[in-house]
């Protein structure tokens, strides 16, 4: 069981090792080879966002631990809205930006409800994965056109150029990126398994906690530095595209592959529903605030620690 913990904790630390690296250098890349940075934060930098999820997904479909996949992505999109913003409104308020009404999020919430009512059957299916990847090509093609409502504070880290003799540099980092992440994912996935079956516990409840924690981590960490920068609003942005990507494109492509089940008898009743909660309570904070205040962030975190105890009272 230690032993197990240890590699679920290594492989975490690969897992977000990875991200970091293959942001850096694959963003570094397309900049040099003439790619706006603001182009490059809408696809290279949203992509490796979603990364810890969409490998770790693959890691877990490939085992067979479908379970482990479909957690992760339900678990960390309620761990995006209850832990990181809960976190990240208590360090500091967070200004809300209006825009996000109208185009970010309205897709996370049709897009969680469109999650939902496909897995009513027990899967998300080849034409499932169709349907959510046709919405994502359309989300894509709608944020090129309108690229104005990208906040220019995402990408106030990337530089306007790069010095092209750093190029293989660059591309050192994007391999040894991906390598650490599918190697990470592999490590969470055997442990995670392993440590459900010594516990007991169901492997859809691990990949709802500690799995979803774990691949939220990048988030978190983001989220909490932009906020101690006096960035704060930076996080919410960050949090509801994080949350479409989780949807559209992990489940989306995956489930051209390979079937996303949707099996256990809490899934439907209890997680899902959680997640549609969690993410409608965003609206009217949205709508007549201005900040997302301290006590705003603690109740979130309440709320999130609550669906934590459900998970492993009654699963």
């Amino acid at each position: 069981m230690i032993i197990s913990i240890l590699i679920l904790l290594a492989g975490l630390v690969l897992l977000t090792l990875g991200a970091k690296w293959l942001v850096e250098g694959s963003s570094a890349l397309a900049i040099g080879l003439g790619i706006r940075p603001i182009i490059v934060g809408m696809t290279v930098i949203a992509f490796g966002t979603s990364m810890p999820e969409f490998v770790f997904n693959l890691a877990a479909t490939l085992k067979g631990s479908n379970d482990l996949g479909l957690g992760n992505i339900v678990g960390s999109n309620i761990a995006n809205i209850g832990l990181v913003l809960g976190i990240s409104a208590l360090i500091q308020p967070i200004k809300i930006d209006k825009k996000l009404i109208k185009v970010e999020y309205p897709f996370v919430f049709g897009t969680s409800v469109l999650f939902f009512l496909l897995a009513l059957d027990g899967e998300i299916g080849f034409i499932d994965g169709i349907i959510l990847s046709v919405i994502f090509v359309i989300f894509l093609w709608y944020m090129f056109k309108n690229s104005a409502v990208v906040e220019g504070d995402l990408l106030a880290e990337l530089p306007k150029e790069v010095d092209k003799s750093e190029t293989p540099k660059h591309i050192g980092y994007s391999v040894l990126g991906l390598v650490l992440l599918i190697s990470g994912a592999r490590l969470m996935v055997e442990s995670a398994v392993d440590i459900a079956r010594a516990l007991e516990i169901p492997e859809l409840v691990i990949g709802l906690t500690i799995i979803a924690i774990g691949t939220s981590l990048p988030e978190l960490a983001a989220s909490v530095v932009s906020t101690l920068k006096q960035e704060a609003d930076i996080s919410l942005g960050n949090v509801l595209g994080s949350n479409i990507f989780n949807i559209l494109f992990v489940i989306g492509i995956l489930s051209l592959f390979m079937p996303t089940l949707a099996e256990g008898s809490t899934t439907l009743t209890l997680h899902f529903p959680a997640m549609l909660v969690m993410t409608a309570l965003l609206y009217p904070l949205l709508l007549l605030k201005t900040h997302i205040s301290r006590l705003d962030g603690f109740l979130f975190l309440v709320l999130y620690v609550a669906y934590m105890v459900l998970c492993y009272t009654i699963g």
